[in-house]
């Protein structure tokens, strides 16, 4: 019975412990994303529905195409903003992040949960996430996933 007891604590300290190290993992990362950002590049992809085989339907690797071009900025109270560059007012949203994913609430009437955007890359001068969502084409009535990949620098 002692040891079932014992056995019983020593499990509740490592998922206590495994818990916490999970939070302040999420805090390292919130950490980096926190700041502003300035855009790098960007690709752009779609596939049918059922056809997993991503098309590229835009690339802009060298950072040229001025619609592409915006500054992102996460602050730290869960709230940002994305500036275009041809736009005169900053689109504003709230932000949180859970595990290697941030989730942004920016479209009127959508949860969060379905803008999700992927962390690819994340270091003191780099961001990089990809986003995808499905969408019913009205010229074909086929169903699609587009999907996206921005990078931005510091």
């Amino acid at each position: 019975m002692k040891k079932i007891k014992l056995m019983s604590a020593l499990l509740i300290a490592v998922l206590c412990i495994g818990f916490i190290s999970c939070s302040d993992d999420d805090d390292k990362v919130k950490s980096l994303v926190v700041g502003v950002w300035h855009y790098k590049s960007a690709t752009a992809w779609q596939y049918p529905l059922g056809f997993p085989e991503k098309v590229e339907v835009e690339d802009d690797p060298e950072g040229e195409k001025d619609e592409w071009k915006a500054t992102i900025v996460f602050k730290e109270d869960g709230t940002g903003e994305l500036r275009k560059q041809n736009e005169e007012s900053p689109h504003l949203f709230v932000w949180i992040m859970a595990n290697d994913t941030v989730l942004i609430d920016d479209l009127p009437n959508v949860p969060v949960e379905d803008n999700r955007y992927a962390i690819r890359m994340l270091t003191t001068s780099s961001l990089s996430f990809e986003g995808a969502m499905d969408y019913t084409d009205p010229e074909d009535s086929k169903q699609y996933r587009r999907g996206f990949e921005w990078r931005f620098k510091r």
